[in-house]
């Protein structure tokens, strides 16, 4: 797709409505894990609600590095600097890869006492640290895709997420029963099972997207001296991306707040906290995505024009 021709309504239609149908898919995702722990437990819904704050910062910071990335390689795209853009994806990549250890390292380690605060204890804060856990192990891979897709979204492909998302909720829905209700003569694992999942699905559309990435232009002629850091290109990538993740963040922290005030009331209160937010999101994460892609459509074209 060429970002620098036809009107900008067309280009919305063309980027956002796979996008929009992608991230509907995304949300209706969420709503299964919590309807398989609903089966495990009340307790097991709580848990996936009282760490949903803080697995929302994840996604939030891995946000932050693709836009600021893809804003980047966009910018150099318009300036006809196909060198530059190709070093910035894969920059963006080894930039996705240290941001994903560093949350890994350290939600492994702070997950014991943001989980107490929001007043899990005994075995609901076991059942809760069994997912976040298996989360954390797999961090990396919820950051990889993301930045990995920056080099397709900057070039208007947002169809080959829309396939990872689409595919990724009916994965779900088959491996959620396995490994969470032991089918199939698997060991039942809870909601550690409801976090394999994910984690083995975020492993699959990392593959899948930089499969897709690495046949287009950007990735052609890569050498192994491409990705070793470049402290001046990290520090471009936050400047851009910054911002955006402190938005979501931000989100994530009200999110944490309110959770807060509701769990003196018990975990029967957190799960229904939790429930109402994913019934929630299936009506507003499609609206709020598609103003997201109206907007970055723009500014993408109006980058590329330059």
């Amino acid at each position: 797709m060429n970002l620098t021709k036809g009107d900008i309504p067309k280009l919305v239609r063309q980027i956002g409505i796979p996008a929009s149908v992608g991230f509907f898919f995304h949300t209706m995702y969420n709503v299964v894990d919590t309807f398989y722990a609903g089966l495990i437990s009340t307790e097991s819904i709580a848990a996936l609600s009282i760490s949903f704050p803080i697995f929302f910062i994840i996604i939030a910071l891995a946000s932050g590095v693709a836009t600021g990335t893809t804003v980047l390689i966009t910018n150099k795209l318009g300036a006809k600097n196909d060198a530059s853009a190709s070093r910035y994806a894969i920059q963006g990549v080894g930039y996705g890869l240290i941001v994903g250890a560093i949350l890994s390292f350290g939600g492994y380690f702070s997950s014991p006492f943001l989980l107490g605060l929001l007043g899990a204890s005994g075995s609901y804060l076991d059942i809760a640290l069994s997912y976040i856990n298996i989360v954390f192990y797999g961090t990396i891979f919820f950051v990889l895709p993301q930045v990995i897709n920056a080099t397709l979204q900057s070039q208007g492909d947002t169809k080959s997420l829309r396939n990872v998302m689409v595919i990724g909720f009916f994965v779900n829905l088959i491996l959620n029963p396995i490994l969470a209700l032991g089918w199939l003569g698997f060991p039942k694992m809870g909601v550690a099972g409801i976090a394999l999942a994910t984690v083995l699905i975020q492993i699959g559309s990392t593959i899948y997207l930089f499969g897709k990435a690495k046949h287009t232009s950007l990735w052609t002629n890569v050498r192994k001296r491409s990705f070793l850091p470049a402290m001046r290109i990290y520090k471009d990538i936050s400047v851009q991306g910054f911002p955006a993740s402190l938005n979501m963040v931000t989100v994530a922290i009200g999110i944490f707040i309110i959770t807060y005030f509701v769990s003196p009331f018990g975990a029967a209160a957190v799960a229904a906290y939790g429930i109402a937010t994913r019934i929630e999101q299936i009506f507003l994460m499609p609206t709020n995505f598609l103003q997201t892609q109206i907007s970055q459509t723009i500014k993408t074209h109006k980058a590329l024009q330059q």
